[in-house]
């Protein structure tokens, strides 16, 4: 609603004096057109009053929209209590995730579940790690200031990420219960640890791109990436512990009857979620 609304009225309130001169620079002659475009007439005076004094995003707000809102919907995702991707980007990975709760709540009859984010963070730190170095390979002929290098320099590891990224994180590692890899430190504020992995990665990506210039060929280069990737992984152990390969899940559920169970990752994610 705020996006559909928003931007029209911005541009309303900041260019509703056309205009349409043809120019190929910004004069003194264009200067003084562009003042002659603004008419300080009372609606625009009343206009600059508001807005110099207010946060616009306040000023457009549609009230009208706002009482037509109700938060009353036919289909309800049914989770116990509320996670928290605390000082993250982690939405994607955590919306994924609260998707596929109530399916084990379900199947399990448990009160409440919740699945670990940290072990989901960890495989995607590396595997981001991983596809920017073979970026960087890829592009390794480029400029290094073409735009598109730039790009992924400019935050090569991110938390951010998208529903197909969820998707195949998860269908290539795995799930585990929270308890089995639980939130720490660096899991709730990525911040320290995000800068850390990034600048590694930059001077990887110099150094590649270095050897490419000395005439090392694709597959010199990408055994060294191989090399960098174990540095990027040692860096995400020191941060998060190891992700475990196989773990004992034991839990109790809402008839207070207690079972375990041995599981790998994959074979939970199969047995428990089974999507």
């Amino acid at each position: 609603m705020k996006k559909n609304f928003l931007l029209p009225v911005l541009m309303l309130l900041f260019f509703q004096f056309g205009y349409s001169s043809d120019f190929k620079e910004i004069n003194k002659d264009v200067i003084e057109e562009l003042k002659a475009s603004v008419k300080m007439d009372a609606p625009t005076k009343a206009l600059i009053n508001a807005i110099t004094n207010n946060d616009v995003k306040k000023l457009v707000l549609n009230r009208e929209l706002v009482n037509k809102h109700n938060d009353v919907f036919n289909l309800k995702v049914k989770t116990k209590g509320i996670t928290n991707q605390k000082s993250t980007g982690r939405c994607w990975m955590f919306a994924g995730l609260n998707t596929l709760r109530p399916v084990v709540m379900e199947k399990y009859n448990l009160g409440a579940f919740e699945f670990s984010q940290a072990y989901l963070f960890f495989w995607d730190k590396l595997e981001k790690a991983n596809f920017f170095l073979e970026s960087i390979i890829k592009t390794r002929d480029r400029d290094i200031d073409d735009r598109e290098i730039q790009a992924m320099l400019s935050n090569p590891v991110p938390d951010g990420g998208w529903w197909n990224y969820f998707v195949t994180i998860t269908n290539k590692y795995g799930l585990v219960p929270k308890n089995v890899m639980p939130e720490n430190v660096n899991s709730s504020k990525s911040r320290m640890m995000n800068k850390t992995i990034n600048n590694l990665v930059r001077r990887f990506a110099a150094e590649l791109r270095t050897l490419s210039k000395k005439g090392k060929g694709e597959s010199d280069l990408r055994k060294r990436k191989a090399e960098m990737v174990k540095q990027v992984y040692r860096i995400l152990v020191l941060h998060f512990g190891n992700p475990p390969d196989h773990f004992i899940w034991r839990f109790e559920d809402k008839d207070k009857k207690i079972a375990e169970k041995s599981y790998t990752p994959g074979a939970f994610f199969r047995e428990a979620v089974g999507l």
